[in-house]
Formats: structure tokens, sequence, C-alpha cells
């Protein structure tokens, strides 16, 4: 069972937040350590990843490192400008939603089946 949905969703709002939060975080450093900073990304600090302790069965992307296999992780680790990286983080922020979206339809329409 998914246990990080709520999480996720909270992430997707630290992900879209990110063109106010970049401000606090000195402009030399790379892109991929901004947004550890901001929003944890990274397997070592992930906010999903914490909330099922990393257990990988229990997390949205149902797969062993399903986060870092999307597109939008490579845009947010090789982005190289401000813009770039802001929209980046839009794009995982949507792509964040659309997998929550995807498991609470199935577990709709599962649940729909049972009754």
């Amino acid at each position: 069972m998914i246990t990080n949905i709520e999480e996720a969703t909270q992430l997707a709002d630290r992900y879209d937040n990110i063109a106010v939060e970049i401000h606090r975080v000195p402009r030399f450093l790379s892109g991929l350590y901004i947004i550890s900073i901001l929003t944890g990304f990274s397997t070592v600090s992930c906010s999903l990843c914490l909330k099922v302790n990393n257990n990988c069965d229990y997390c949205i992307y149902q797969r062993r490192l399903g986060c870092k296999t999307d597109p939008t992780y490579a845009s947010i680790a090789n982005s190289e400008s401000e813009e770039e990286l802001i929209k980046a983080c839009s794009a995982r922020a949507k792509y964040i939603r659309d997998v929550v979206k995807s498991i609470l339809y199935k577990e709709l329409t599962f649940n729909t089946e049972k009754v």
C-alpha cells in the first residue's frame, strides 16, 4: 500500500513554489544542490523516501529509484540557469501530481469494483 501520497502532494507544492524559495539559496550552488536544500531532492533526503523509510514498495513510484527514472529528474539535475531550474521544477510538480492522480484513480476504481 502506498503511504506517501499526502507527502507527494506537499512535495509538488514545494516544487511549484521554487521560484519564490530559490532566492533563499546562494546563486553559486548547482541546480541539483539547490533543489536538494529546498525540496530534499535526492534519495538521501527525499521527503517521499523518508516517509516510507526508504521502502520503495510503499512509495508513489512503486519501484526502486523510480523517482530518478522520469525525465523531470534529469531536467532538474542538468538545469544551467535559474529559469531552466524553475521550469524543470514545475514539470516535476506536474509529474508528481499526475502520478498521485493515477494512484487515486486506480484505488477508486478498485474499491468501486469490489462493491
